[in-house]
């Protein structure tokens, strides 16, 4: 439980991050990869020392990052529409 409060709050600050960088030029583009990044380490490294599975790992992570970037949550969309075309086209 504690992991997960811990995921929480630190995809509070990344979103808060990425909120608070405006416009598209490279600077901009290179903050938001690093607050991602960092994201990631600290997730990473708290989970190894609470002993918490490589699954849950990348799920937290993905997830946060899912909830903060919004073109991940478009990825995700198009990649899910892809797999249910192609499941669809299987079945028939």
């Amino acid at each position: 439980m504690a992991f997960a409060r811990i995921v929480e709050l630190a995809q509070a600050r990344l979103t808060d991050r990425i909120g608070s960088i405006q416009g598209d030029e490279r600077s901009d583009y290179e903050l938001i990869q690093d607050a991602r990044y960092g994201f990631q380490n600290v997730i990473i490294a708290i989970a190894k020392e609470l002993g918490v599975t490589h699954g849950a790992i990348t799920s937290a992570i993905r997830r946060g990052l899912k909830q903060s970037c919004p073109e991940i949550r478009s990825a995700d969309t198009d990649r899910d529409n892809r797999e249910s075309a192609v499941r669809t086209e299987t079945q028939q």
